[in-house]
């Protein structure tokens, strides 16, 4: 095998991680929460925006019932930008307050900086939540005045939201402050994942909703996405409003740490997640969620994995390759993956799980738009184990190849010696292995269904 191709091995066993963007979902997400509270529950109200359905099913002493739906069709909002608001009820959700001061020169500044050419508000609203994502870092133990986040550029989901709404405010564009709650245990508290996004905090939350004067009011979440909230997130209050004005929450110390009530669980009785990736945008730096305000971008996959049964694969990854490097995307618990914003052409297509043989297809992307792939796995192995040197010391920066028939899969050794071929079909595969400066060695070994494999070298110089 020549020098080049042996490189291009390597390089096809270390994937690249997604490049981060906007990434555009469309669907229904459907849950229905149980919550339980020792000390009682408090009024869970009833609401509806454009796209945001929460609906109270049953309430008792101690427990509650409720459903909440996202519609994430395309937001078609044409409102042009600069709006005119004369309603006297939307002019108070302009106005500047304590700790949203959108009077303050640098955030006026700013705000006509970031949003001096847009012609729609949508592309208003857009400027404004980039520049967010990318220029403010999460931070809870700091002043959360929407002055004091714009000059330290840090701030909790409380901090991050003022500073929006007074940059929206500055640009004349209404917006209110939302109090509610992301339950932990479910996809998105405490530092769990859904559709590539990292979600920030879980227990007391607080996001933002937006006035278009097509659309009505629509939620947004400055950590997360635009123009719409995922349905895990169980609003309390809206400030300045009617909506459960008696709710209250108690906080400790700066504002922002707000202490989780003890007891309290949170239960997913029923869900129905019908989202799916279609488009992605190349901004912001940070990656961020949205529904669809404009036309297909870029070419977008999206599947699902299942075993032999027809069972969906809950763990594992999904693999776009790009030449000799692969963007990466975990399977969700439903075993679907979903990936956009590449360019139209061929690529091939990987799933990696354990205890399955790596699945590959070939596809061609002709055009924009969307395409599903799926993927049945064939039962497989994993081989992982040591290469030493003679004395028992590990040997870094070789490689174990997995031979096909004349072509091979290559795997990195780590700087202990380890190794992991993941992937293997069931039979007897033939491995190799080589280090800068050893010999090549190979072996035969015997892979299992759903099995892990021990396998040591001791290479000679």
């Amino acid at each position: 095998m020549s020098r080049f191709k042996l490189l291009m091995l390597m390089m096809l066993a270390v994937p690249a991680l997604c490049s981060a963007e906007t990434t555009i979902l469309e669907g229904r997400h459907r849950v229905i929460l149980d919550i339980i509270n020792p000390t009682g529950v408090k009024q869970i109200p009833d609401y509806q925006n454009a796209g945001f359905s929460q609906k109270v099913l049953e309430t008792k002493s101690w427990t509650a019932r409720v459903e909440i739906t996202i519609a994430l069709d395309p937001f078609r909002s044409t409102a042009s930008y600069p709006l005119s608001v004369d309603d006297a009820a939307l002019q108070a959700f302009l106005k500047p307050e304590a700790e949203v001061q959108s009077n303050r020169p640098e955030i006026q500044q700013q705000s006509r900086e970031l949003v001096g050419y847009a012609t729609t508000e949508v592309e208003a609203v857009q400027r404004i939540a980039r520049w967010m994502a990318d220029n403010i870092r999460y931070e809870v133990n700091t002043p959360q005045d929407a002055a004091a986040v714009y000059r330290t550029r840090m701030g909790s989901c409380a901090g991050q939201t003022r500073l929006m709404m007074a940059m929206l405010r500055a640009s004349g564009i209404p917006a209110r402050y939302v109090r509610g709650f992301l339950p932990p245990g479910g996809i998105w508290g405490f530092e769990k994942q859904y559709w590539g996004v990292n979600i920030k905090s879980g227990g007391f939350h607080a996001w933002i909703e937006i006035y278009f004067p097509d659309q009505g009011w629509v939620f947004s979440d400055v950590l997360h996405s635009l123009f719409f909230v995922d349905p895990h997130h169980l609003l309390m209050q809206i400030s300045g409003t009617d909506l459960n004005p008696s709710y209250e929450t108690t906080v400790t110390g700066e504002d922002g740490n707000i202490r989780m009530e003890e007891g309290t669980s949170w239960t997913i009785f029923q869900e129905d997640d019908q989202t799916r990736v279609v488009d992605a945008l190349p901004e912001p730096k940070n990656t961020r969620l949205s529904r669809r305000t404009g036309p297909q971008t870029s070419c977008a996959v999206s599947g699902q994995v299942k075993d032999p049964s027809g069972k969906p694969v809950k763990s594992g990854e999904f693999i776009l390759w790009q030449g000799s490097q692969g963007k990466v995307y975990p399977l969700d618990k439903k075993g679907r993956f979903g990936m956009a914003g590449f360019e139209c052409r061929s690529y091939s297509l990987s799933v990696r799980a354990e205890g399955f043989a790596e699945a590959r297809k070939n596809v061609a992307f002709e055009d924009v738009g969307l395409k599903e792939v799926n993927f049945q796995l064939e039962p497989g192995g994993v081989i992982f184990g040591r290469v030493t040197d003679a004395s028992g010391q590990g040997i870094s920066a070789g490689w174990v190849y997995l031979w096909q028939g004349t072509s091979a899969k290559g795997f990195p050794i780590d700087d202990q010696g380890g190794y992991q071929v993941v992937g293997c079909p069931v039979g007897p595969q033939r491995l190799s292995v080589e280090g800068p400066g050893y010999q090549k060695a190979e072996a035969k070994v015997e892979v299992k269904a759903g099995a892990k494999v021990e396998k040591n070298w001791v290479l000679k110089k």
